[in-house]
């Protein structure tokens, strides 16, 4: 299902002179299904000193010559590190060894038991990772390494230098952002009121401009027309007499379709106080509130009806 708009909400900011503003709007969309989104407009620079000097980009007013560094591609999966290469970078094979042997240490059976410093870290980013802190999975993975220990070193080697100038590219294009964002204005944007009031108002201008036009609408019976209520009761409703026999209810709708329901008009008298009203056939119902109580839509002012009463 495509999106439709339903309504827009103008935001303003100062500009970074502090003369002028900054201007966008936010639209707010739905579907069929009840799903929302929410996009913006372009940001207008209402200010004459900052469009020459500035344009907007990822919510920031950029000086004119800088720009954001073109992103860099991802490092190629063949190039990167396994976890295993990334040990075996670190640590020479005798480390590896004196951390499998700490590990495999007599009563040595979690991370609390270990006496050296490699073994501990290397544990600790292990419970980060695996959320496990016995040590039974981490010697296997040790015994991995130093059997393949210089197959890893040899494929580790390899792949450094692609990862170096891959990671010299990441360093310098944090630089070049760093600096953009340095240079450049963060403007704060909030609800343009005075616009949104004016958009209301010509909107309800617009509005009574038109109250009167013709338009289309369904017309249909309610349910309760149906059936006939008179010499009935409703709690202590007496339903004397039916004063209108087609009483039509208009249902006009900003958004689709208006309709026009053909109801029943009673005229009815409480049995415990003589007070008399009119009611429409639609009032004859027990309503639900979002909390699971009941409620009756017609009961007599002179008492309250209680949610129990209403159910039954």
């Amino acid at each position: 299902m495509s999106y439709e708009e339903d309504f827009r909400r103008p935001y303003i900011a100062r500009c970074a002179c502090g003369e002028g503003f900054l201007r966008k709007e936010i639209i707010y969309s739905s579907n069929d299904w009840g799903t929302t989104r929410e996009s913006s407009t372009p940001v207008r620079i209402e200010c004459p000193k900052c469009q020459e000097k500035y344009y907007f980009d990822r919510d920031y007013l950029i000086p004119k010559g800088l720009s954001f560094p073109k992103r860099i591609a991802q490092l190629p999966r063949k190039y990167t590190y396994s976890s295993d290469e990334r040990l075996v970078g670190q640590y020479d094979k005798n480390t590896v060894q004196a951390m499998l042997d700490d590990m495999t240490a007599p009563k040595h059976r979690f991370i609390k038991d270990l006496k050296t410093k490699e073994a501990i870290s290397f544990a600790q980013d292990w419970y980060t990772l695996h959320r496990k802190k016995s040590l039974k999975p981490m010697i296997a993975c040790l015994n991995r390494i130093i059997d393949c220990y210089d197959e890893l070193k040899d494929s580790y080697e390899q792949k450094k230098p692609h990862v170096d100038s891959y990671n010299a590219k990441q360093n310098k294009y944090l630089e070049q952002e760093m600096l953009v964002y340095e240079n450049s204005y963060y403007p704060e944007f909030r609800i343009d009121d005075v616009k949104e009031n004016e958009e209301k108002r010509r909107a309800e201008e617009e509005l009574q401009k038109h109250k009167y036009d013709d338009f289309t609408a369904i017309v249909k019976y309610d349910e309760s027309y149906k059936k006939d209520y008179v010499g009935m009761y409703w709690d202590t409703m007496q339903v004397i007499e039916c004063i209108d026999e087609e009483y039509l209810q208009l249902n006009k709708s900003q958004y689709g379709n208006s309709t026009v329901l053909i109801l029943k008009r009673y005229r009815c008298r409480c049995s415990r106080c003589g007070e008399e009203q009119d009611v429409v056939s639609s009032s004859f119902c027990i309503g639900r509130h979002d909390d699971g109580s009941y409620y009756s839509s017609l009961n007599c002012k002179c008492h309250v009806i209680s949610s129990f009463e209403a159910k039954t």
